[in-house]
């Protein structure tokens, strides 16, 4: 994996901050570092603001430290800043007493909300990532006024109030950034939701920590970009076939549309091949539909079928969407499964193993990929309902030995390993509409048939999906993302 596209845990960021302390850069000088690039970017952020007056909400810990240099750093540019401390000078210690020593100005420890609307940011250094209890009555009213009166909020490392490793809230009242700075590498909760919203644009700055750390550190999820699996599209050569790029089948269901989108998606995403197996009644549907697409209807358990599948060239498989709960498509989905092919599993294709998910954990195989929503992710796998979104899709691979697809705003990626990436953008809400799930299945399945592993495939597939509904937009219905595609496509290719 690329270092870059790391996303740490809080402990692991503790970790790296420890790490280069004991390699010749205190931790002071890493709070002196991160209060300056917190000053540089809070005068970027005004730099268009003529009556500029700043002010800084302090914690007592190292986020408080980082509040009170840059303080020092903007005072020291000629800008107006206040300063509110959450704690008595008294109590502060360590880094974070030195750096209140170098403010040489009034600390505040009371805020009227008449006063706020005056100041043109709010810097919130209270807390960081690692907070763990909700914000006390105080500093919830001062995050109230500050939504009340729109003011322009700057977090430091996560808004005050949200888990830097799930991104999830504490308590009712939190803080929420128009902008947020973080030092070295994201966090997983900055990534996924709500923490990403409440995080607003997320500004990564470096303050010393060498990349080289994270090598000691066990980085194992990842942002997802195009980097991390770009390489790995074959390019077009002269001297290559269809079959240099795979032939991808995708079994029908009984919703026929379902299966259009996959399988046009699947084609125009690259693969060499497409075929979609289909009951008889269907296969006019289907002959109509498009000439790329090659139709074969054929009963599964026929030997037409069967020999049809051995073929070593159908290197892709996909089943599910479109497709109903029943005991027909638990047993078709098993028959699939069988022919240990990279396979991309879908909507009824896992909710008919709902009585009895155990069945489909034995069934799987390391060339699977399951892709859930969460309403079918909890109906297959419900003993993992009670744990954060990203354990739970982590060891759901590791129950069925497959690569997971949990499908949301912020799809989550995970490998048996213990490899997970979190694919948050391109972000469009105007994918969460019906068959948009079918085009996702479609491409997958097409990285699948073009040589890509199972969770490289995934990641891929998710982000053409994602940047397609980025680019169409509010309006958007499924079909539109399939037109979108090619456009995508060549991008990837230049």
């Amino acid at each position: 994996m690329i270092a870059k596209q790391a996303l740490l845990s809080i402990n692991q960021m503790y970790q790296a901050d420890y790490e280069t302390s004991q390699n010749g850069v205190s931790s002071w000088q890493l709070m002196k570092n991160a209060g300056k690039q917190i000053g540089k970017l809070s005068l970027k952020i005004l730099r268009k603001n003529k009556n500029k007056r700043i002010l800084i909400l302090c914690g007592p810990g190292n986020n408080g430290g980082d509040g009170y240099i840059a303080a020092k750093y903007l005072q020291e540019n000629n800008i107006k800043v206040d300063v509110f401390s959450f704690k008595k000078p008294k109590e502060l210690k360590g880094d974070t007493k030195k750096a209140f020593d170098l403010w040489d100005n009034i600390v505040y420890n009371k805020l009227h909300k008449k006063k706020m609307s005056r100041y043109s940011l709010i810097i919130d250094s209270l807390f960081g990532a690692g907070i763990s209890r909700p914000l006390n009555l105080k500093l919830q009213k001062i995050a109230s006024w500050c939504e009340e009166l729109s003011l322009n909020v700057l977090s430091v490392d996560m808004p005050s109030g949200i888990n830097g490793d799930t991104g999830m809230p504490i308590g009712q009242t939190v803080f929420k950034a128009n902008h947020t700075i973080t030092f070295f590498r994201a966090k997983t909760g900055h990534k996924l939701f709500p923490g990403k919203e409440f995080c607003g644009q997320l500004h990564i700055s470096q303050i010393g920590i060498k990349s080289k750390q994270l090598k000691n550190i066990n980085v194992n999820v990842y942002n997802n970009e195009a980097n991390l699996w770009k390489k790995m599209i074959p390019r077009r050569r002269w001297n290559k076939n269809k079959y240099d790029y795979g032939h991808a089948v995708i079994f029908s269901g009984e919703m026929t549309g379902a299966t259009k989108l996959a399988s046009l998606s699947c084609l125009r995403a690259g693969a060499g091949l497409v075929t979609i197996m289909s009951p008889k009644k269907y296969e006019m549907a289907y002959r109509l539909f498009n000439p790329s697409l090659m139709i074969l209807s054929s009963k599964f358990e026929s030997e037409n079928t069967k020999n049809f599948l051995s073929d070593k060239r159908i290197n892709a498989l996909a089943y599910g969407f479109g497709s109903v709960s029943s005991v027909e498509t638990k047993k078709q989905t098993l028959e699939i499964l069988k022919l240990n092919k990279p396979t991309v599993l879908d909507a009824g294709s896992l909710t008919s193993f709902s009585s009895k998910p155990e069945i489909l954990y034995k069934s799987c195989h390391t060339k699977t990929i399951l892709t859930p929503h969460s309403g079918e992710f909890e109906r297959i796998f419900p003993q993992l309902r009670n744990i954060t979104k990203l354990k739970s899709c982590q060891k759901a691979s590791q129950l069925t030995n497959s690569v997971i697809v949990l499908k949301g705003a912020d799809t989550i990626i995970a490998e048996p390993s213990g490899n997970t990436i979190i694919c948050s953008e391109p972000f469009s809400p105007w994918l969460a509409t019906a068959g948009t799930g079918d085009v996702l299945s479609g491409l997958i399945a097409s990285m699948l048939a073009q040589g890509l592993d199972c969770f490289h495939a995934a990641a891929a597939g998710v982000w053409i999906h994602n940047s397609a509904g980025k680019k169409i937009g509010p309006g958007l219905i499924s079909n539109d993302l399939v037109k979108k595609l090619k456009q995508i496509i060549q991008k990837l290719h230049n």
